[in-house]
């Protein structure tokens, strides 16, 4: 795993990725943290998960949405990978296993792809990014991802 610190965002826009991943409740919910940050910029973004996905449809965790953003200088998907059910700040929300078949569903279809994500499940979904990363780690080995930690004098999401 890669590490560069950033505004995820702005990283998107410059051409070095593929793919940005991000982690997504069941509901068609893109109101906070990284995922707001995204659906703000890319509005394919949103539209992609409520156009691929039914609303509080539990099966799709462990799967994914599709957004193409296309702009006149840059084109990267963003994918929305369902790994959390619910949303809630008071208890962890995010599934470990849903995390785990994402990823390997990704890694079927951007292997060879140049991947950038945040800590998913770390941040508002609650979970410890210490065994999170473990699943990063293990299911991308010999994948070219990289890991966007927050720069927290540039970002839009805290």
């Amino acid at each position: 795993m890669k590490v560069v610190t950033g505004n995820i965002v702005e990283l998107a826009k410059t051409g070095q990725y593929d793919v940005i991943l991000h982690g997504c409740n069941c509901f068609h919910t893109m109101r906070a943290g990284v995922a707001r940050a995204l659906a703000d910029e890319f509005p394919e973004v949103l539209e992609s998960d409520r156009l691929q996905s039914d609303y509080g449809d539990q099966r799709k965790l462990g799967y994914f949405s599709l957004a193409e953003i296309v702009r006149a200088d840059y084109r990267i998907w963003v994918a929305n990978l369902y790994t959390q059910f619910g949303f809630n700040r008071h208890q962890p929300q995010i599934i470990p296993q849903a995390l785990v078949n994402a990823l390997i569903r990704i890694r079927g279809v951007f292997g060879q792809s140049r991947i950038l994500y945040p800590k998913i499940g770390a941040g508002l979904a609650g979970g410890n990014w210490a065994g999170l990363e473990n699943i990063f780690n293990s299911v991308l080995y010999g994948c070219d991802h990289t890991l966007c930690v927050l720069d927290t004098d540039t970002a839009k999401v805290v």
